[in-house]
């Protein structure tokens, strides 16, 4: 009796576990070319994931919701472009002004 029971709890947790829900879509449904380049507040890339397979690129914008551009369109190339080159810009910016406190 007591293994009966054990097994319907096994079951039970089994069945509980492999039913959670997967979020098995992109966070981009629909995509736009681009955007007027004043309005972005920021932005968020997001690489290919198991859920997702392809790239996202969401900005943000001052007065409206964020809106998904079109990965493969010359304004997202451009924007994802120009902001890794500042952020590497700035990396380099902090490692030499933190390399020149070093020394001082």
């Amino acid at each position: 009796m007591n293994t009966k029971v054990q097994c319907i709890i096994l079951l039970i947790c089994i069945t509980i576990c492999t039913s959670a829900v997967i979020r098995t879509n992109c966070r981009c449904v629909t995509t736009i070319r681009g955007v007027d380049p004043l309005r972005i507040n920021g932005l968020k890339i997001y690489d290919p994931r198991p859920y997702c397979n392809k790239q996202e690129i969401i900005v943000m914008l001052k007065d409206g919701p964020p809106q998904c551009l079109d990965p493969t369109g010359k304004f997202a190339q451009a924007l994802v472009e120009t902001t890794q080159r500042k952020m590497k810009q700035r990396a380099v910016k902090m490692n030499t002004s933190t390399t020149k406190a070093a020394v001082i």
